[in-house]
């Protein structure tokens, strides 16, 4: 109240006849301060009540007794008074100001109720109500992958950020936008055609593959714009012409619409085209109906991944949102018969190039990939964010069997490490693993009751026979301490990689002494020897084909110049070209190839090295490997000209290829620089497998001055690998304890790479040459340069600068308590220097525009 007002209120209502305590409380009520009050009273001084109040007052004791006990006038009364009191005319007002105040305040906290609840609703329906993508995916599904394509979402962004590092990628970006436009331009894609209209793509199979049957792709864009989907509906419609042998036929499937895109030629009850489902904010695409009818399946009964308790148990500990995530569920018995009926399996001869051991650990993969009805046990869940920094990813694994397999937790400063050197030598460590107690790790998984564990007993069992060494009883329990496994390379590719091996161990003298009893069958320089003679052979057989192939090139030849095969014979000279296949049929196999030829027809078939199998080729277009014998009659008889229609039976109890029983060879001791060191000859006199034992320490070293050059790295003050910068920056807030860790340097590997060319092209010039009964060597280390330069350029300019812009990357694994395994990872990306960029960036210019 203003301090005019309050002296106006103070007098009248004490000329009224109102004590001042009363008028001082009523005022105190309504919210003055008693300093303001009192001042107002000492202002204004002494008042005389008048005559005319005095009645009042008398009239109406119970008013002044109210007001002087309580401040409360009852309604009737209070009404009575506001003719004649200042204090209630007050109220009065303030009662309708609250009224007023109190209905804004109502609608406001209405208005706020509304949002809250129209918000909470719009989180639950993006949250919980928005079609998830893993609900369409059947549960015997072995993997999917999810990628986020939200423009907006911050991690996209920060992708974009990381890729324009890369040196080319705008180049590349643009070529990619050029071609685009060369299509419209075409009237392939239609201009005005927009393809954002999912924020999340996810990739799925149904099945494995297997020898019966294909698996059928699983393609969801979920989050899509329906607005966006029904333009490019239009923008298609009238583009491209309907083709007059694809019609679409709708099907109806428990409620939901499939579209089926199927070929009006073939079998239309088979509707194995393409196929669309859209549920909810979803598009879904396959290739098969049955497929689409499984999905529908797995989304209406929630038989789908998410349902799976090991998948919901992962999942849990994958949290928040991420550019891309991943599930596969699996084991070795699975990946391997899928690998065989992707027609991706290697024969034996393949492996000729392996030293002996390898190669017959790999034949060892071979057999038991029949599992039966066995199901996939392992499953494992990832995921990748992208900051301004780099990727990193998490990976959880999980399986239920095999929980007392997972490896005793172990601290970085505890370890290996602590004492690994960043260099070998002049060699940079581009590769380092370390675990804990590998005997118990393996025991446990053997045991397991799964088929990996199977598996992986019969890759034991064979190599317990090329070693000559029970690996299990022997070898596993002297590695129950820190072990690890590391690459070290130089930038020069003429100096192989170093790999090795290094342990903790607790007896010296018991290592020493069961490392000695391994014995490895011996290289022979004979191509006929136990080791090489079933590869080269098999060799052999592949040139008699590819001979035989060519004779049935120049019989085309030979019919077009002269009207008549009659002139096709290894011994004709007016035709030249048939001497060199001829020759190699001879040099492989000792003799000629048969050949029978009249003016119309001609046959030519070769018997094989593999037992009872022949390879032919006759003028009908036969080329065919066969079991029955061409030469028998109404085949390639000389009357008749023909080639077996079908390859017959594969004869039974005939014995494989006889090889002689291969010479052992075992460590021999040196002493080199003062150490005592033991070398088995490996993967070539110049490069044993060699080990040592310092200081309760083994060492297992490719190449013997390499293990020379690890112990003193390994022993010396240098800089060691934890120490350095790089190392640091991956593993800053690893978890104390953890199970194991990786670490890899990628620059490191353009050096391996090269190597590995070399290597591969000399090992398979040298083969070849042999088995072509040639005794050159191979090819010489100028001739070699001549063809390696270019992909060394390629390797160096092209591939080199992506590298280097990737700085380190590496991962750690630890233990939770719940028996998952989890995984982090980082790939650091940086920028590197502008001139570098450049070169990079005019190299791939060059290099694509070379092939226009």
């Amino acid at each position: 109240m203003e301090k005019e007002h309050l002296k106006k209120f103070i007098k009248e209502s004490l000329e009224k006849g109102y004590k001042k305590e009363t008028v001082k409380k009523a005022l105190l009520k309504i919210g003055e301060t008693s300093n303001d009050i009192d001042q107002a009273f000492k202002e204004i001084g002494e008042v005389v009540p008048s005559a005319s109040s005095f009645e009042a007052k008398a009239k109406k004791p119970i008013i002044e007794e109210a007001n002087a006990v309580s401040n409360q006038t009852p309604v009737s009364q209070e009404r009575n008074q506001e003719e004649y009191s200042p204090y209630y005319s007050i109220k009065r007002k303030r009662r309708e100001v609250f009224n007023a105040s109190k209905k804004t305040i109502i609608i406001i906290l209405i208005s706020s109720i509304f949002a809250l609840v129209a918000g909470a609703s719009f989180y639950i329906y993006k949250v919980s109500l928005r079609t998830d993508p893993i609900s369409f995916i059947p549960q015997e599904s072995p993997i999917y992958l999810t990628i986020n394509l939200d423009p907006q979402f911050q991690q996209t962004k920060n992708l974009k950020a990381l890729l324009q590092k890369f040196p080319n990628y705008n180049f590349l970006a643009n070529k990619i936008n050029e071609r685009i436009n060369e299509l419209k331009k075409e009237n392939s894609i239609p201009e005005n055609a927009d393809f954002n209209i999912a924020k999340e793509i996810t990739f799925s199979v149904d099945k494995f593959p297997s020898q019966t049957e294909e698996p059928s792709l699983i393609l969801i864009l979920s989050g899509i714009d329906s607005k966006k989907v029904n333009q490019l509906r239009e923008a298609f419609k009238n583009q491209v012409p309907e083709k007059e042998n694809i019609q679409p036929k709708e099907l109806k499937y428990r409620g939901k619409r499939i579209t089926c895109y199927f070929d009006k030629l073939s079998n239309s009850n088979k509707l194995e085209e393409t196929d669309i489902i859209a549920i909810n904010d979803a598009l879904i695409l396959t290739d098969k109906a049955t497929t689409s009818k499984k999905i529908i399946d797995a989304y209406l009964d929630h038989k789908n991944i998410s349902s799976l308790p090991s998948y919901k148990k992962l999942k849990a500990k994958v949290s928040g949102d991420h550019l891309v995530v991943g599930y596969f569920r699996l084991d070795l018995v699975s990946l391997l018969e899928a690998t065989n009926s992707l027609g991706t399996d290697m024969p034996s001869g393949d492996f000729s190039s392996f030293p002996v051991p390898l190669k017959s650990v790999f034949d060892s993969l071979k057999p038991k990939l029949k599992s039966g009805n066995a199901k996939p046990e392992s499953i494992a869940m990832f995921a990748i964010n992208a900051n301004e920094k780099g990727l990193e990813a998490e990976a959880y694994y999980l399986n239920p069997e095999m929980k007392n397999a997972l490896l005793s937790p172990f601290s970085l400063n505890n370890g290996l490490l602590v004492k690994m050197p960043r260099k070998i030598g002049a060699a940079d460590i581009i590769y380092y693993s370390e675990g804990r107690n590998l005997e118990k790790h393996i025991k446990a998984f053997l045991n397991a009751s799964t088929t990996d564990a199977g598996a992986y007993k019969d890759f034991l069992k064979n190599l317990d026979q090329i070693l000559k060494i029970d690996i299990e009883k022997n070898i596993l329990p002297l590695f129950k301490n820190n072990y690890a496994m590391f690459v070290a390379s130089q930038q020069n590719y003429k100096n192989p990689p170093i790999f090795g091996f290094i342990a903790k161990i607790d007896d010296e003298n018991k290592v020493k002494e069961e490392l000695l009893k391994i014995k490895i069958p011996k290289e022979s320089t004979n191509p006929y020897s136990a080791s090489l003679s079933q590869s080269y052979l098999k060799a052999k057989d592949a040139r008699i084909k590819a001979d035989l192939s060519q004779i049935e090139v120049i019989a085309a030849f030979i019919y077009s110049d002269k009207a008549s095969y009659k002139s096709l014979s290894c011994t004709n000279r007016d035709y030249p070209q048939l001497k060199a296949p001829c020759n190699d049929i001879k040099e492989s196999s000792g003799d000629y190839p048969i050949i029978h030829a009249s003016k119309n027809d001609y046959c030519a078939y070769k018997k094989l090295n593999e037992p009872g199998a022949y390879f032919c080729v006759d003028s009908d277009g036969r080329a065919l490997k066969t079991y029955l014998n061409p030469g028998h009659r109404n085949y390639c008889d000389g009357i008749t000209f023909n080639c077996p229609a079908n390859q017959g039976s594969k004869p039974k109890n005939i014995l494989p290829l006889q090889t002689e029983q291969a010479e052992m060879a075992g460590f021999t001791k040196k002493i080199i620089d003062g150490q005592e060191i033991y070398s088995m000859p490996f993967i070539s006199k110049d490069l044993p497998i060699s080990f040592a034992v310092k200081n309760k320490i083994l060492f297992l070293v490719l190449g013997e001055n390499n293990l020379i050059d690890t112990i003193n790295s390994y022993f010396s003050n240098n800089v060691k690998l934890q120490a350095s910068k790089d190392f640091n920056d991956l593993f800053i807030d690893a978890p104390k304890k953890i199970n194991g860790l990786n670490y890899v340097y990628p620059y490191g590997y353009l050096s391996l790479i090269k190597y590995g060319i070399n290597f591969f092209i000399n090992s398979y010039t040298q083969s070849m040459m042999q088995v072509r009964g040639e005794s050159s060597p191979g090819l010489s280390q100028a001739m070699l340069e001549v063809y390696l330069a270019p992909i060394y350029e390629v390797i160096d300019k092209g591939i080199g600068p992506y590298l280097k812009a990737l700085k380190v990357g590496g991962s750690y694994s630890y233990l939770a308590k719940d028996g998952i395994i989890t995984g982090k990872s980082r790939i650091f990306i940086q920028e590197l220097p502008v001139q570098e960029k450049k070169d990079c960036e005019d190299f791939w210019q060059n290099f694509i525009s070379s092939f226009k």
